[in-house]
């Protein structure tokens, strides 16, 4: 039975973090993200000093919007990022 290419990608993965290729790990990963989305993750991090709470909302929320259904690990970050969100506008009441 031949092997699917999200098996392939797996054990090519597993191979560099054995290997302790993190570099090409990490390449190849933000390779899967979508350029839209990766902006605006970079924006996100960019705001980090929770000045603006109403503009890092925007951000956050705009990368949710831009998520599909599969988009597991995508959803994951975008659910810490609210937390965050909420815990930064509680401590700024």
């Amino acid at each position: 039975m031949e092997k699917t290419k999200k098996e392939n990608d797996k054990q090519m993965i597993d191979e560099h973090i054995a290997n302790g290729e993190w570099e090409y790990v990490l390449s190849y990963l933000a390779d899967q993200i979508p350029q839209e989305r990766l902006s605006l993750l970079w924006e996100i991090a960019m705001l980090a000093d929770w000045k603006n709470l109403d503009m890092l909302e925007e951000k956050i929320y705009s990368y949710g919007g831009s998520l599909g259904s599969k988009d597991y690990i995508g959803r994951v970050v975008f659910t810490r990022m609210v937390q965050a969100l909420s815990c930064a506008r509680r401590a700024a009441e």
